[in-house]
């Protein structure tokens, strides 16, 4: 009886072990930095409201850095009364290069800043990607000067396929 017991006890281990599902990791997080610049710049609409200054552009900017190439920022910045700015947008890359790999994001940038200087900072998540970039998942942080150019810190992996 108490080999049976023991047979059994080992069967249903080496069965819960079978049964379970392989688990794929995600990469290592890897520390991404850079800079950009803003080379082109389309206003869309200005208007007030509420005693605010409302901007809704497009601009051109190019990477160097983790991050290589070019990309369209289409934003909102709201300028307030009391000289601060917030600014909401979505940045869309060409194709690019993130260590070695290739393809295009999406990106999610809010931020804020101060009009008379144009000190701007702000955070950043990568929404999706195409190519090599499918499942880059990222996020991080920026500063600069709004609309000129600026430094970016964040982290980034990839997920398995």
């Amino acid at each position: 009886m108490k080999r049976l017991m023991t047979i059994i006890c080992v069967l249903l281990a080496f069965a819960g072990l079978v049964l379970v599902p392989a688990t794929a990791y995600a990469s290592p997080p890897t520390t991404m930095s850079g800079t950009y610049a803003f080379v082109s710049r389309v206003v869309v609409d200005v208007r007030q409201a509420d005693g605010n200054t409302i901007v809704e552009d497009i601009l051109r900017q190019t990477l160097t850095g983790t991050v290589t190439g070019s990309a369209t920022f289409e934003r909102t910045t709201i300028i307030h009364s009391d000289g601060e700015f917030n600014i909401h947008g979505i940045i869309t890359s060409d194709l690019v290069t993130v260590i070695g790999r290739s393809g295009t994001y999406t990106q999610l940038i809010d931020a804020t800043g101060i009009a008379a200087t144009g000190a701007i900072q702000g955070r950043w998540v990568i929404l999706s990607g195409t190519g090599e970039l499918a499942n880059m998942r990222a996020h991080g942080t920026f500063e600069g000067v709004a609309g000129v150019t600026g430094t970016y810190l964040g982290q980034l992996h990839f997920d398995p396929q």
